[in-house]
């Protein structure tokens, strides 16, 4: 039979002269086949076109294939398929268990044939040399040369051993998809099909070894016309398709060959800008013409801003009636380029098809399997069992929001108790511990009993249903076993029920290409167990073997979906679209590194290696080739148009600079005036609205203005868009609580501790998602801050009791220490001192250390000062009637008739008496640098210190004080460790032999300043000297900061400590106003202010360390008038002085 090539450049015909000839064959209905044969992604449009074809209208005849659709209907013809095929996935899991099953025989990669991604490699490499009919008895020649250097033998050594295997394997089982070549070969051959046909082949640019050798049995059985885009007089721009015609006439040589070489003037091109840039893309010095304005730059400073003009051009000829979806395609080649238009298309409600394959192990499906598959093998890593429950398929769809709520309960109980699953079947701490309970009233403590009791109902049902499969695959030895166990699990379980229904609830939306994801999933992961089981058949392996084996199938499926609307744009790879004679096309990404590209390939076999392979057999291109090859890829790009065409670049993708394509100067120096749109430079509302994603303050600001008018009315009908025109007005604003929600949520009266209204003062948002609406940010299995502080209070609590005097022998300390923590440590947040041995002792080691040094200050201090410790740990509430041990807090009642209740803790309070008057210090311990400034006090933010010195007052008779009871002191102990520093191992030993003596002057050496008393003291000599003794005798503090001044004018306090004190009516000032501010911050409670406005002081907000940003969100520019910025030059010690407080 016959061959014709038919040569020409793009848009000279080449494809129109070859329907021509169909067409004329046509008017005979009933002669010899016509086969089509075009590469995959192309047929599905040819077929279109013959269908609308007003002179074809579709034919019984003429009959459109890829090669691989060729073989299965010669298979169908002959009946000739006993061997399974086998799919990458299924190819990459065979490779994969022989390598794992043979690593050890391995030369050159035995180390790295574990590491992810080998066995793809290896399968991509073994599928290259069946493509280039490269066999093994062929390797099995190169490696007994002498002419190849050692690594490179070492590494086909190990290609070869691995190819071997396999062959073995698949033998007489299974067949691949390069091996389908060789059966077609047969196949056309023998089918009455292909006897004396008329074969067009269209639009390859080049074949592999054995695609060439099954182009020479179709045409020595039929009659072939074959095209090809070629220009012999430009050999460096079609270097592929010139080296691609040499091959072809070396594959036909012996039949008859006719040559045609089309030269006509381009038929595809409707403009001339579009014809000059297909002729002169590769001159030199290409003649410049004026431009028609069919070809447009798009140049934008941003990725992001490219795509939306995109966009915006596709929305407008669309509108206006230019164009229709389907005329309209856009090619890319960065992935990143795929991924944003398609979200870009969603966005805009613009109807597309891609070819852009995504990886399925981005499904939840597969996040499931896989999630679930590494808990089985690793079960008390709880990262893989929540990636499994997270994905909802466990729960009806139907119920899916309440479960997910249950999950992330679950995720949190586990986290905050340090549980594994192990524990949740073993019902391990998973009790409500007391402190849980601890100071919460009634209603409070049922919620939380009744809360848990679901979240135990919800953890048996998920151990009742994960550990049955847990248990049977774990003991599982085969293949076939695995496999039908997990099915049956999934089916039992509803797991594929659920990816039914949610592909029902798709189709029923109009997503039809998420439908059709679910779809491909089920059939990808029935294909991957059925492949799994046939290659691995009842071979034993350890679970971990047959983990990874199911990992790795999964891993290689892909999503490749038909295009689901007859009118849709197309979103193509640049490098396998084939969309000749297209209305329009956007070229995007047009930016070096992209067009051209540096060939990025990490392959098994270097380009070096090609070479020196290249006397013994052929494999695909080199790196250089295909660096050569770039050009020819723009020209064909560019030339795909028929009407108009776009190339769009940017300047920045991602952060990455960009630069625009060497290919861009060449076209721009073929047009005068070639026009340039400059996103940048856009002032034109029609086209300014597109850009409200990255551009929001900027349509905010105009869109009022009247030449926007149109613009707004028309996106005011469209709801997705409504909204952004109230955003010029738009403040982060809460309204207002209505009084029968704060009653729900507060009760009809406060019963609180101070720290409450603290923190509404600070931010009245905080307080209501802290104490309103309870919101618990996740907390961790670790010893936290305020628990840790905690501790530092009870146990200076239960020492400064113990010990009223100077202490002895410091070791009872860490005797105290140890038998505390013996008794308390299962109840310290969840055991989590008992997780571990190691973790218990160096916090024990820690404590020691810092409680022994704190209290052996305080012990020092309390014997250096007449002030004598009443109590510690005093609680306070609200009294009926006389507690032991508790003080009374009197109601507070505010002007509207809220009755406010305090209550809390007061870490110590001091008493020192004389004859005829007793004065009261209150104490409270902070493992933070805290001081006490007055003006925090006068707006309220700080209240704690000044409520405990009231209710110590009013607690006279509670002390047993017949004598008049006055303020001396609002002090502040800061329990720290402070860091001493020796020149030398001995001054160490010096200074721990000082300690365990209890020698004063050795605590004295360490820095006082870090355990001076802050706060507030009267300013009375004799009281203060009263405080610390040391003033009187040395003049060195001990207890405050402070020293003692004296002069012809007495004795009194030095000036420059003059902040620390405060005249005695002064603190019944503060304490009013304390009172006031209380009484006020109630009734803004009350009033329901829940809105987001943060005090602003000293610079600083409480947003800094606030939990509950993430809830918030405010904004420093949205709502800078929202942050309540406090006036700090206020002076209120003047206040004082003037008894204006």
């Amino acid at each position: 039979m016959s061959v014709q090539i038919v040569q020409g450049r793009r848009g000279v015909g080449k494809t129109y002269e070859v329907i021509q000839m169909i067409k004329e064959m046509l008017k005979t209905p009933l002669g010899k086949p016509i086969i089509y044969i075009a590469p995959r992604q192309s047929t599905f449009s040819i077929e279109q076109a013959f269908a609308n074809d007003p002179e074809i209208k579709g034919s019984m005849r003429v009959a459109i294939y890829s090669l691989d659709r060729l073989y299965h209907r010669l298979v169908m013809e002959s009946g000739s398929n006993d061997l399974m095929p086998l799919s990458s996935s299924g190819l990459e899991m065979m490779i994969y268990y022989l390598l794992n099953h043979n690593k050890t025989e391995l030369k050159r990669f035995e180390k790295s044939s574990h590491y992810y991604g080998f066995s793809q490699k290896m399968a991509q490499t073994i599928s290259e040399f069946k493509k280039y009919h490269v066999d093994l008895e062929q390797l099995k020649q190169v490696l007994a040369s002498d002419q190849l250097p050692v690594s490179t033998k070492d590494k086909l050594q190990d290609i070869s051993f691995i190819y071997e295997l396999l062959e073995n394997e698949i033998k007489s089982q299974f067949k691949l998809k390069e091996d389908t070549y060789l059966e077609l070969i047969e196949l056309i051959e023998k089918s009455p099909l292909m006897q004396d046909a008329t074969v067009i082949v269209d639009g390859f640019y080049n074949f592999t070894t054995i695609e060439y050798a099954v182009l020479r049995q179709i045409a020595c059985v039929s009659e072939m016309h074959l095209l090809l885009t070629n220009d012999e007089s430009e050999p460096s721009l079609f270097r592929k398709t010139n080296e691609t015609h040499r091959l072809l006439l070396e594959t036909f040589k012996g039949l008859e060959i006719k040559e045609t070489t089309i030269q006509k003037q381009p038929k595809r091109f409707k403009t001339s800008d579009l014809s000059h840039l297909e002729s002169q893309f590769n001159k030199l010095m290409p003649t410049k013409q004026k431009s028609d304005q069919s070809i447009q730059l798009i140049q934008a400073d941003q990725f992001e801003e490219e795509i939306q003009q995109m966009m915006f051009e596709i929305h407008q000829m669309t509108q206006n009636g230019t164009y229709r979806y389907k005329e309209i395609n856009i090619l890319y080649r960065d992935e990143r380029y795929a991924k944003a238009l398609i979200q870009a298309s969603q966005k805009h409600d613009i109807p597309y098809h891609t070819d852009y394959q995504s990886q399925m192990k981005h499904h939840h499906l597969v996040g499931f399997l896989t999630g679930l598959l590494n808990f089985i093998e690793k079960p008390y890593i709880n990262e893989y069992l929540f990636k499994a429950l997270k994905t909802g398929l466990l729960f009806p769809f139907d119920r899916l929001d309440e479960m997910m709520v249950k999950v992330d309960t679950l995720e949190n109980f586990m986290i905050e108790r340090g549980l594994t699953y192990k524990d949740l079947v073993e019902n391990n701490r998973l009790q409500i511990y007391q402190s849980q309970l601890n100071h919460k009233n009634d209603d409070t403590k049922a919620h939380i009993v009744k809360s848990h009791e679901d979240l135990m109902k919800f953890i048996s049902m998920i151990t009742s249903r994960i550990t049955p499969l847990l248990d049977a695959l774990k003991s599982t030895v085969s293949a076939t076993a695995f496999a039908t166990n997990l099915y049956e699990w999934l089916e039992h379980e509803q797991v594929l029920a659920h990816i039914k229904d949610e592909q029902m609830h798709f189709k029923e939306s109009g997503q039809l290409y998420k439908a059709l994801e679910n779809d491909q999933l089920v059939s990808g992961l029935n294909r991957v167990l059925d492949e799994f089981v046939a290659v691995l058949n009842d071979k034993e392996m350890t679970y971990s073997t047959f983990k990874e084996v199911i990992i790795v199938g999964l891993d290689a499926l892909k999503f490749n979906a038909l295009p689901q609307g007859l009118d849709q744009i197309k979103i193509l790879n640049l490098d396998l679209a084939k969309i000749e004679n297209a209305a329009v096309v956007f070229v995007c990404g047009f930016n070096d590194g992209i067009l051209p590209r540096p060939t990025q390939m990490n392959p098994m076999i270097t380009d070096q290696e090609k070479i020196q392979l290249a006397p013994y057999f052929n494999l695909a291109p080199t790196s250089e080739h295909l660096t050569e090859d770039e050009a020819f890829v723009a020209y064909t790009a560019l030339t795909n148009a028929r009407e108009r065409l776009y190339i769009s670049y940017c300047g920045q993708i991602n952060g990455e600079a960009m630069t625009p394509s060497i290919y861009l100067n060449h076209i721009i120096e073929m047009f005068d005036s070639i026009h340039i749109i400059q996103t940048a430079l856009i002032e034109d509302p029609k086209a300014k609205i597109n850009h409200i994603a990255a551009n929001v303050q900027q349509v905010v600001e105009h869109f009022e203005h009247e030449s926007w008018q149109p613009i707004v009315k028309y996106y005011a009908q469209i709801p997705k868009y409504r909204s952004i025109f109230t955003l010029n007005h738009y403040q982060n604003l809460a309204k207002p609580l209505d009084k029968q929600y704060i009653k729900s949520l507060y009760g009809d009266q406060i019963k609180a501790s101070v720290s409450r209204f603290e923190t509404f003062n600070q931010c009245p948002f905080k307080y209501y998602a802290q104490y309103g609406i309870q919101l618990k940010k996740r907390e961790p299995f670790q010893l936290k801050a305020s628990t840790l502080g905690s501790i530092f209070h009870e146990l200076l609590s239960d020492l400064t009791d113990k010990y009223q005097k100077m202490i002895k022998n410091p070791d009872e300390i860490d005797q105290y220490v140890d038998a505390y923590f013996e008794q308390h440590q299962k109840e310290i947040e969840f055991a989590v001192l008992s997780s571990s041995q190691y973790h218990l002792n160096y916090i024990k080691t820690q404590i020691k250390r810092i409680i022994k040094k704190s209290f052996m200050m305080i012990n020092t201090q309390q014997t250096n000062s007449h002030f004598e410790n009443f109590g510690t740990e005093i609680d306070f509430e609200y009294l009926l009637k006389p507690k032991k041990n508790k003080f009374h807090s009197p109601k507070v009642t505010t002007n509207n008739g809220i009755d406010i209740y305090l209550s809390g803790t007061i870490d110590r309070v001091d008493l020192f008496k004389t004859d005829n008057k007793t004065y009261v210090n209150v104490i409270d311990y902070k493992s933070s640098d805290t001081d006490l400034d007055l003006k925090k006090v006068y707006y309220g933010i700080q209240m704690q210190l000044i409520t405990y010195l009231d209710i110590a007052l009013q607690n006279k008779t509670k002390m047993a004080i017949e004598t008049e009871l006055l303020p001396s002191g609002m002090l502040y102990f800061h329990v720290k460790s402070s860091q001493n520093k020796f020149s030398n191992f001995k001054d160490y030993q010096s200074f721990m032999k000082n300690i365990k003596e209890s020698k004063v002057e050795t605590i004295l050496n360490t820095p006082i300043n870090h355990y001076l008393h802050k706060g507030l003291f009267v300013n009375d000599v004799s009281v203060v000297q009263s405080l610390d003794t040391q003033l009187e005798e040395t003049n060195q503090p001990m207890n405050i900061s402070a020293k003692i001044t004296q002069n012809k004018e007495g004795v009194k306090i030095n000036g420059q400590y003059k902040n620390n004190f405060i005249e005695q009516q002064d603190f019944y000032q503060l304490i009013h106003k304390n009172k006031e501010n209380i009484k006020k911050t109630a009734e803004h409670i009350y009033e329901g202010h829940i809105e987001v406005a943060p005090i602003e002081y000293g610079k600083k907000r409480p947003c800094t360390f606030c939990e509950f940003k993430p809830v918030c969100h405010i904004d420093p520019i949205i709502n800078k008038q929202d942050i309540r910025v406090l006036d700090e030059k206020i002076d209120v010690r003047q206040l004082l002085e003037r008894g204006e407080l």
